[in-house]
Protein backbone atom coordinates (compact mmCIF):
# COMPACT_ATOMS: atom_id res chain seq x y z
CA UNK A 1 0.00 0.00 0.00
CA UNK A 2 1.38 3.14 -0.88
CA UNK A 3 1.77 6.17 1.76
CA UNK A 4 1.59 9.58 0.48
CA UNK A 5 2.81 12.58 2.59
CA UNK A 6 2.03 15.90 2.20
CA UNK A 7 3.11 18.89 2.98
CA UNK A 8 2.27 22.17 2.89
CA UNK A 9 3.23 25.99 3.26
CA UNK A 10 6.26 27.10 3.56
CA UNK A 11 7.55 23.88 5.37
CA UNK A 12 7.23 22.21 1.51
CA UNK A 13 8.70 24.16 -0.36
CA UNK A 14 11.66 24.08 1.98
CA UNK A 15 11.15 20.14 1.56
CA UNK A 16 10.93 20.09 -2.49
CA UNK A 17 13.95 22.91 -2.39
CA UNK A 18 16.22 20.01 -0.51
CA UNK A 19 14.54 17.17 -2.54
CA UNK A 20 16.03 18.85 -5.60
CA UNK A 21 19.08 19.54 -4.70
CA UNK A 22 19.81 15.99 -3.35
CA UNK A 23 18.87 14.66 -7.09
CA UNK A 24 21.25 17.64 -8.50
CA UNK A 25 24.37 16.29 -6.21
CA UNK A 26 25.04 12.98 -8.26
CA UNK A 27 25.96 15.67 -11.11
CA UNK A 28 28.02 18.00 -9.28
CA UNK A 29 30.02 15.92 -7.68
CA UNK A 30 32.25 14.31 -10.25
CA UNK A 31 33.04 17.32 -11.59
CA UNK A 32 34.51 18.39 -8.25
CA UNK A 33 36.51 15.41 -7.92
CA UNK A 34 37.77 15.55 -11.74
CA UNK A 35 38.95 19.46 -11.04
CA UNK A 36 40.46 18.17 -7.74
CA UNK A 37 42.18 15.41 -10.09
CA UNK A 38 43.53 17.53 -12.35
CA UNK A 39 44.81 20.02 -10.11
CA UNK A 40 46.41 17.14 -7.93
CA UNK A 41 48.08 15.43 -11.10
CA UNK A 42 51.26 17.59 -11.05
CA UNK A 43 52.70 15.18 -8.84
CA UNK A 44 52.39 12.12 -11.84
CA UNK A 45 54.69 13.74 -13.69
CA UNK A 46 57.80 12.84 -11.27
CA UNK A 47 58.93 9.39 -11.53
CA UNK A 48 58.12 7.90 -7.85
CA UNK A 49 60.47 4.92 -8.38
CA UNK A 50 63.16 7.38 -9.34
CA UNK A 51 62.51 9.35 -6.23
CA UNK A 52 62.05 6.05 -3.99
CA UNK A 53 65.51 4.81 -5.70
CA UNK A 54 67.31 8.26 -4.48
CA UNK A 55 65.97 8.02 -1.28
CA UNK A 56 67.05 4.74 -0.35
CA UNK A 57 70.91 5.82 -1.49
CA UNK A 58 70.59 8.82 0.31
CA UNK A 59 70.14 6.89 3.01
CA UNK A 60 72.69 4.29 2.75
CA UNK A 61 75.31 7.37 2.26
CA UNK A 62 74.14 8.34 5.73
CA UNK A 63 75.20 5.33 6.77
CA UNK A 64 78.50 5.21 4.96
CA UNK A 65 79.03 8.72 6.79
CA UNK A 66 78.57 7.49 10.09
CA UNK A 67 80.98 4.78 10.00
CA UNK A 68 83.40 6.91 8.40
CA UNK A 69 82.91 9.46 11.75
CA UNK A 70 83.17 5.89 14.12
CA UNK A 71 86.18 5.41 12.19
CA UNK A 72 87.70 8.79 12.91
CA UNK A 73 86.88 8.68 16.28
CA UNK A 74 88.62 5.21 16.40
CA UNK A 75 91.65 6.53 15.05
CA UNK A 76 91.05 4.14 12.25
CA UNK A 77 92.36 6.04 8.89
CA UNK A 78 91.69 3.35 6.23
CA UNK A 79 88.34 2.71 7.11
CA UNK A 80 87.79 6.45 7.06
CA UNK A 81 89.43 7.03 3.94
CA UNK A 82 86.91 3.84 2.71
CA UNK A 83 83.62 5.11 4.09
CA UNK A 84 83.91 8.57 2.82
CA UNK A 85 84.67 7.19 -0.60
CA UNK A 86 81.44 5.51 -0.70
CA UNK A 87 79.80 8.35 0.47
CA UNK A 88 80.97 10.56 -2.14
CA UNK A 89 79.87 7.40 -4.59
CA UNK A 90 76.58 7.42 -3.40
CA UNK A 91 75.96 10.89 -3.57
CA UNK A 92 77.57 11.01 -7.23
CA UNK A 93 74.69 8.28 -7.82
CA UNK A 94 72.05 10.38 -6.04
CA UNK A 95 73.17 13.56 -8.39
CA UNK A 96 73.01 11.01 -11.70
CA UNK A 97 69.50 10.17 -10.86
CA UNK A 98 68.36 13.58 -10.06
CA UNK A 99 70.14 15.15 -13.78
CA UNK A 100 68.26 12.60 -15.45
CA UNK A 101 64.75 13.30 -14.33
CA UNK A 102 65.75 17.19 -14.95
CA UNK A 103 66.40 15.49 -18.62
CA UNK A 104 63.67 14.02 -18.83
CA UNK A 105 61.83 17.17 -17.63
CA UNK A 106 63.29 19.22 -20.45
CA UNK A 107 62.25 16.35 -22.58
CA UNK A 108 58.85 16.92 -21.64
CA UNK A 109 58.53 20.49 -21.79
CA UNK A 110 57.69 20.87 -18.12
CA UNK A 111 60.74 23.81 -17.14
CA UNK A 112 59.21 26.77 -16.34
CA UNK A 113 59.43 29.44 -19.40
CA UNK A 114 58.79 29.90 -22.94
CA UNK A 115 59.03 26.22 -23.57
CA UNK A 116 56.81 25.33 -21.08
CA UNK A 117 53.66 22.90 -22.48
CA UNK A 118 51.15 21.70 -20.32
CA UNK A 119 47.36 20.81 -20.75
CA UNK A 120 45.84 24.94 -21.58
CA UNK A 121 43.20 25.04 -17.78
CA UNK A 122 45.99 23.95 -16.18
CA UNK A 123 49.01 25.30 -17.56
CA UNK A 124 49.50 28.20 -14.78
CA UNK A 125 49.37 26.24 -11.44
CA UNK A 126 50.98 23.34 -12.94
CA UNK A 127 54.50 25.85 -14.05
CA UNK A 128 53.83 26.75 -10.60
CA UNK A 129 54.23 23.52 -9.43
CA UNK A 130 57.07 22.73 -11.78
CA UNK A 131 59.08 26.22 -10.18
CA UNK A 132 58.69 25.21 -6.73
CA UNK A 133 60.20 21.52 -7.80
CA UNK A 134 63.04 22.85 -9.73
CA UNK A 135 63.66 25.54 -7.09
CA UNK A 136 63.83 23.04 -3.91
CA UNK A 137 65.41 20.25 -5.64
CA UNK A 138 68.03 22.35 -7.43
CA UNK A 139 69.22 23.62 -4.02
CA UNK A 140 69.29 20.66 -2.34
CA UNK A 141 71.25 19.09 -5.20
CA UNK A 142 73.57 22.04 -4.55
CA UNK A 143 74.31 21.30 -1.36
CA UNK A 144 74.85 17.95 -2.21
CA UNK A 145 77.57 18.72 -4.43
CA UNK A 146 79.15 21.23 -1.42
CA UNK A 147 78.95 18.06 0.44
CA UNK A 148 80.88 15.83 -1.35
CA UNK A 149 83.81 18.73 -2.00
CA UNK A 150 83.80 18.96 1.95
CA UNK A 151 84.29 14.75 1.98
CA UNK A 152 87.30 15.34 -1.01
CA UNK A 153 88.91 17.94 1.89
CA UNK A 154 88.77 15.12 4.43
CA UNK A 155 89.85 12.36 2.24
CA UNK A 156 93.15 14.55 1.40
CA UNK A 157 93.32 15.01 5.26
CA UNK A 158 92.93 11.66 6.26
CA UNK A 159 95.44 10.65 3.61
CA UNK A 160 97.68 12.87 5.23
CA UNK A 161 97.43 11.65 8.99
CA UNK A 162 95.38 14.69 10.27
CA UNK A 163 93.05 12.66 12.06
CA UNK A 164 93.24 10.64 15.30
CA UNK A 165 91.11 9.20 18.11
CA UNK A 166 92.24 12.72 19.65
CA UNK A 167 90.86 14.83 16.56
CA UNK A 168 88.59 13.92 14.16
CA UNK A 169 85.87 17.46 14.54
CA UNK A 170 85.87 17.93 10.82
CA UNK A 171 84.86 14.41 10.14
CA UNK A 172 82.11 15.01 12.31
CA UNK A 173 80.78 18.37 11.36
CA UNK A 174 80.69 17.61 7.84
CA UNK A 175 78.45 14.15 8.95
CA UNK A 176 76.14 16.45 10.64
CA UNK A 177 76.03 18.14 7.49
CA UNK A 178 75.25 15.32 5.42
CA UNK A 179 72.95 14.39 7.30
CA UNK A 180 71.20 17.34 7.78
CA UNK A 181 70.75 17.53 3.82
CA UNK A 182 69.38 13.92 3.34
CA UNK A 183 66.68 14.89 6.09
CA UNK A 184 65.71 17.70 4.14
CA UNK A 185 65.09 15.19 1.30
CA UNK A 186 63.14 12.86 3.61
CA UNK A 187 60.77 15.79 3.54
CA UNK A 188 61.04 16.72 0.61
CA UNK A 189 60.51 13.14 -1.13
CA UNK A 190 56.75 13.20 -0.33
CA UNK A 191 56.00 16.70 -0.36
CA UNK A 192 56.75 16.74 -3.92
CA UNK A 193 56.17 12.59 -5.05
CA UNK A 194 53.64 11.96 -2.98
CA UNK A 195 51.14 14.47 -1.83
CA UNK A 196 48.28 14.48 -3.88
CA UNK A 197 49.57 11.91 -6.17
CA UNK A 198 47.04 9.02 -7.72
CA UNK A 199 48.97 5.73 -8.19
Amino acid sequence: MDRHVGVSGDGGDVLRRDVHGLHALPKRLPAGVRQREQNEGDENHLDIWLGTINTAVLICSSFTMALAVRSAQLGERKPIINFLLLTILLGAVFLGIKFTEYYFKFEEHLVPGAAFNYEASLARPAEIFFSFYFAMIGMHALHMIIGIGLLTVLIIKARRGRFSAVYHTPVELVGLYWHFVDIVWIFLFPLLYLVGRHL
